[in-house]
Order: structure tokens, then C-alpha cells, then sequence
């Protein structure tokens, strides 16, 4: 049997606790992952129960335009930022849904982060079309308050106030938050 030499032991070692480090990483570090990405998206351990329409937003184009006059009605909150490639992608489904389901009863208002410009939401409204009832949470009491520090987010509002909120947007996302609306519409 070969004596292994001092550098063999070391490179061994040094190896050997790279593959711990490795391992534990992706055990755990996946695992903290997937606990925050579950808390977010259900927030019921830290948001409010109910939506707070008494938050001071500010209309990004329709002057006079109140949050809280949607109060009541049951409501489709997209919360996004100019800057999320996800967002851009996602305002054209949402208008679809809003083309839907408005019709039906259900209002569909959009909200920028804080952190964006005037300039920038007006550069990302001549490229996209917000085209929806949109405000800024310019004093970040909604991101506060409702928010998980990503975007895109969408909440479904019920008349008393009590939400659904999203995070993540795969198909099956998609057809989730249609038989939600759905439901709660009572359309057929």
C-alpha cells in the first residue's frame, strides 16, 4: 500500500471541505430559499389580513385618482417596478385578464414601487401602456406594509378587504389566479 505524502492529505482535506461546504450550502441554503419563498408568498405572518386602502398613493396620471375609492369592490392589484423584466412581461396578460374580467366587476389598479422616477414611469408607460388605474408608493408604506421586496406581486382583493397575494408567475400561477377570480365572481 502507497504511504499517502503530506501535500495528499492537505489537497484531500481541502477538497473534502469543499464538498461539505458544498453539500450544506445546497441543503440548506435551498431549503432557507424555499422557507423565505413560502413566507412570502402567503405573508400571512406578517401582512395585515386585510388590504389597507387608506395607504397615501399617488396617481401616477389620473390627477384626483384615490386608492381608497376602491375600497369595497373587489380588486386586482399589480404591484411592479419600471425596472423588472417580469413586469414588463406580465402587463400585457394582466390587461388581457382586466379585458376579461372588468366587465364582471372586478378592478384592476397598478402600483409602482417607490423607487422609480416620474421619468421612468412615464418612459415605461409610453413603452408598455400601464393603461390601468395607477399609482406610486412613493412614501413605501404599501412595500411596507404588503410587499416582500420583489416584484411582480399581485393581490386579489375581496370586498371586505381580505387578499390573496403572488409572487411567482408560472402557468399554473396563471390558471390559479383565474379560477380564483373566477370563483370569487361567480363566472361561469
Amino acid at each position: 500500500m502507497q504511504k499517502i505524502t503530506r501535500k495528499q492529505k492537505l489537497a484531500l482535506g481541502i477538497v473534502l471541505g469543499m464538498l461539505v461546504v458544498a453539500g450544506g450550502f445546497v441543503l440548506f441554503g435551498n431549503w432557507e430559499a424555499r422557507k423565505m419563498e413560502l413566507q412570502y408568498r402567503y405573508r400571512k405572518w406578517k401582512s395585515p389580513s386585510k388590504m389597507d386602502f387608506s395607504l397615501p398613493l399617488r396617481p401616477i396620471k389620473q390627477t384626483g385618482l384615490k386608492f381608497s375609492s376602491f375600497q369595497g369592490r373587489p380588486a386586482f392589484l399589480f404591484y411592479f417596478s419600471v425596472n423588472c423584466g417580469h413586469c414588463r412581461k406580465l402587463f400585457p396578460r394582466i390587461k388581457k385578464m382586466r379585458d376579461t374580467y372588468q366587465a364582471k366587476g372586478l378592478d384592476f389598479v397598478a402600483i409602482c414601487n417607490g423607487a422609480s422616477s416620474p421619468e421612468d414611469i412615464s418612459a415605461f408607460d409610453q413603452e408598455i401602456g400601464i393603461d390601468l388605474p395607477a399609482f406610486q408608493d412613493v412614501t413605501k408604506k404599501f412595500t411596507h406594509t404588503f410587499g416582500t421586496g420583489s416584484t411582480p406581486i399581485v393581490y386579489l382583493v375581496e370586498t371586505d378587504g381580505k387578499y390573496e397575494m403572488w409572487n411567482d408567475f408560472h402557468p399554473e400561477t396563471y390558471d390559479m389566479i383565474e379560477q380564483k377570480i373566477q370563483a370569487k365572481l361567480e363566472v361561469k
